[in-house]
Parts: C-alpha cells; sequence; structure tokens
C-alpha cells in the first residue's frame, strides 16, 4: 500500500510504500509517526484523488471546451439614439438596467418606484423600480422591451429569460447567432 506525506521541515511530498520508513527523501528528517487510523484515512483520500483525477482526463479528452473560458453572448443596440451593449444572460429572470444606463437613455421619468425591493442572484442589489416599456434599436429592426432597474452602476445591461421568452429568442451555440423573429443576428 501507498501513500504520501508531507515532511514538517521541508514540506515535501513523501510517497511512502512502506510503514516502517521514517525518513525524508528530501532532508532525512524525520516523518510525523502515523496510525493505523491515519493511514487507512490516507489510503482512502488517495483513493479519491484518483477517482478525481481519471474524471478530469476523461472530460479533458472528451469535453476539452469545458476548460476554455466561453464568450458571453452581446448584441449592440441603442435607447433613445444611445448606444448599448446587451448580454444575453440565459441565467436571469429578469431584464436589467442600471439607474445611470436608465437616466442616460431618458428612462428615469418612466420607473415605476412601486416595484423597488432588493435583487438577489449571484449578489444582491437595490431594486430602484422598473421601466414597463421601452424600445431596442438594433440594425435589423426594433425590440420592445421592460427592464427592472437596479442601483448598481457597474451593471452591465441584460436582456433576461423575460424578453426572451417574451420575444420566443433562440439562442444557437454552434452558428453563435440569435434569432428573433426572422432575424438572424451575429454575436458581438
Amino acid at each position: 500500500m501507498s501513500f504520501h506525506i508531507n515532511c514538517s521541515k521541508c514540506t515535501a511530498i513523501n510517497a511512502i510504500n512502506d510503514t516502517k520508513q521514517r525518513f525524508c527523501y528530501v532532508c532525512f528528517s524525520e516523518l510525523p509517526k502515523i496510525n493505523s487510523t491515519q493511514l487507512l484515512n490516507i489510503s482512502e483520500a488517495d483513493k479519491k484523488q484518483d477517482i478525481i483525477n481519471k474524471n478530469y482526463i476523461k472530460a479533458m479528452e472528451i469535453m476539452p471546451e469545458l476548460y476554455t473560458k466561453s464568450p458571453s453572448i452581446h448584441i449592440q443596440g441603442s435607447i433613445n439614439g444611445n448606444s448599448i451593449k446587451f448580454l444575453i444572460d440565459t441565467g436571469a429572470q429578469i431584464s436589467l438596467l442600471s439607474k445611470s444606463v436608465a437616466v442616460a437613455c431618458g428612462l428615469d421619468k418612466y420607473i415605476d418606484e412601486r416595484y423597488s425591493g432588493e435583487l438577489v442572484g449571484v449578489g444582491t442589489d437595490k431594486i430602484l423600480g422598473k421601466v414597463h416599456y421601452t424600445e431596442i434599436t438594433f440594425n435589423w429592426g426594433v425590440l420592445p422591451c421592460g427592464f427592472t432597474i437596479c442601483n448598481n452602476n457597474n451593471i452591465i445591461p441584460i436582456i433576461g429569460i423575460d424578453i426572451m421568452n417574451s420575444h420566443g429568442i433562440n439562442i444557437d451555440f454552434k452558428t453563435k447567432t440569435l434569432k428573433i423573429g426572422k432575424n438572424i443576428i451575429k454575436w458581438c
């Protein structure tokens, strides 16, 4: 049976095949004594790590793209003449704009504060309200939308599932395009 133990002096990892071995391969200092319960735990940990390593290798062989950064889906549009790069976010239940973007687009007078509250997801933010209706202009046409307005001015404008569902937007990951009605839009 083989197990690994760190040397307390030089921190080298020693692969031990014999429970009688008491000295580090690197600095020759005495290794800590291990009882049979500790030995069993170390052995089980090594077996688990071996299983994890084999699982990782299989994933790398079959699906190596899982270990590279996938590009986000963005499309370029405008609201009231203000150019905006929108993130298409299939994990966002609602579509979001920051207050600063809403103000820059002249939407601040449309913010319905009855819809204020707290936004909870990966992080948290204060919801200032909702703009029930506005239009995003694209080079192919106009998309009617509504947005929840957040306090965090660093938030990226998001088109969420609410708008995607409303307009039947299809995402094609093979061709890196969105289909909105008869329009096919290439991601930015």
